[in-house]
Formats: C-alpha cells, structure tokens, sequence
C-alpha cells in the first residue's frame, strides 16, 4: 500500500510595513494556461498596544492562511480575472441570450475586472466582495438595480466555479451575505388609455402599429420585433383574438423569448 504523500502547511512570514503587521507568503497560481509561483502579501494588524509583537498576530496568520492550506495538495490558486474570461463568460455566451452575454461582458469589463481581476478565487472573503461593490457604487454612482445585476454577475461566477470543481469543496460562496443597496419601489405611472389614444391619433404609420402593440399588449421590445403573422389569431365570434409570443430579436439575432411565461398567449 502506498501512502498518500501528505501535503505541505504553508508558513509564510510575518512582517512589519508601514505601521502594520503584514503576512507574507507564496503560492502557486495558475495564470492563463501557465503555473507561477508568487509571493503575496496580507495585512493582520496595525502595530498598537493590543499587538506589539509578531507573538500577538500568530493567530490572524494561521486564519487568514487557513484557506490555502485546505486546499487540496493539486490545487492551483486561480484568479478572478483569468477564471472570468477563461471559463465563465464563454459559458455564458454559449449558455445564456445574446443580449445576457452583452450585459455581462460589459459589467465585467467596466466596473469589476479594473477592481478585482487579481483577486484570487479561493480566498476570496465577504468582507472582500464587499468592498468592490461599495467602491463600485461610490464611484460610478449607479442605480440599485444595476448594482444588484453586478453582484450577481459575481455571484454567478463563483457558483459556476464550486459547481464545475474549480474551487476546493467546501468552499463557500463570498458573494452571497454581501449587499447592495435596496431597490426602491417603482414611482413611476403609466400612461392612461386617453394618453394612449391621443399618441395613437398623431402618430403616423408604421409608428402608430408599434406604440399600439406596446400599449395593449405589454410586450418587451425583443418581443415586439419577434412578431409575425403567423402568431396572430384574430378569433372569431366566440372566442377574442390573441398574440402570440413565439420569438424574440435582438440585435437581428432571432431567439427565445426570456421566459416561459412570456411564452403565454395575449388576448
């Protein structure tokens, strides 16, 4: 019987910098489709009178080393960045709507991977994802809408990576207990049937049709372009007509429309 070659703790080093007590160590890492060895850094503490000493910090070291020394001994350490664009976002494009894909791609590309590409997956904390997000919305002053979409973007790509094996087990997912701001109520109205019939009575042709469709039948845009005739039953006597929701464009690209039950009839 062959024993199983036990995997070796990492140490790493415990430094003064800047007024901190900060943990160095190395890693391996797989960056693209080559392996690097590289050093990182953590700060533990500022250097106070409740930590004077590297005696004082011993403990935060071996917590914030815990993570990489679970690992599994095959294990290589992955970056946000490299695992976003190598694995999640052409999942996406080959799983999800042409218009999803877009959206996802654009938010990775301006507000996360500037922020958090170098962030290596596994070690990943709460406090971490946390962090991008509150900068995400300090800086780009977006709606709470658009930062829930953000969050889960992350969200997703750390799911997909525990589920496809990319992530020790038990990892936990970072990105589920962090927060956005809560999304207000609709404060909006919508327009009133005299409003309808007073735009429908200047509009020319085919502009009239479309806001007509829109008005009486609340479908999205994609879906309003997807019409055909063959998806109209003008009914009869007995029975009132009805549209029907067969396909969606976007961008000339025909497909699905989003869910299933955009997919019921419209009477």
């Amino acid at each position: 019987m062959t024993r199983r070659k036990k995997k070796r703790l990492i140490q790493g080093t415990i430094t003064r910098h800047r007024g901190f007590w900060c943990l160095r160590f190395r890693e391996r890492v797989r960056v693209g489709e080559t392996i690097k060895t590289v050093q990182r850094s953590r700060r533990l503490a500022p250097i106070d009178a409740e930590h004077k000493t590297r005696k004082s910090v011993e403990s935060l070291a071996e917590i914030a080393l815990e993570p990489v020394n679970k690992a599994p001994a095959h294990y290589l350490a992955i970056h946000l960045g490299d695992f976003i664009d190598g694995k999640y976002l052409p999942f996406v494009e080959s799983k999800r709507k042409p218009s999803t894909f877009r959206g996802y791609k654009q938010m990775w590309l301006r507000y996360l991977k500037p922020r958090c590409a170098d962030l290596v997956m596994h070690t990943a904390e709460t406090r971490m994802i946390q962090q991008v997000l509150d900068q995400v919305e300090k800086e780009e002053k977006l709606a709470p809408q658009t930062l829930a979409h953000i969050k889960h973007l992350l969200g997703g790509a750390f799911h997909f990576a525990l589920k496809q094996g990319y992530l020790p087990k038990g990892t936990s997912n970072p990105v589920t207990c962090a927060e956005t701001s809560v999304i207000p109520d609709f404060n909006g109205r919508a327009y009133s049937l005299e409003e309808v019939a007073l735009m429908l009575s200047v509009l020319p042709e085919p502009s009239r049709t479309v806001v007509a469709v829109a008005a009486f039948t609340g479908l999205r845009v994609g879906e309003i372009r997807g019409l055909t005739w063959d998806a109209y039953d003008p009914g009869d006597e007995i029975s009132p007509g009805v549209v029907r929701v067969l396909h969606s464009v976007w961008r000339g690209r025909i497909g699905d429309p989003k869910t299933q039950r955009s997919k019921a009839p419209v009477l």
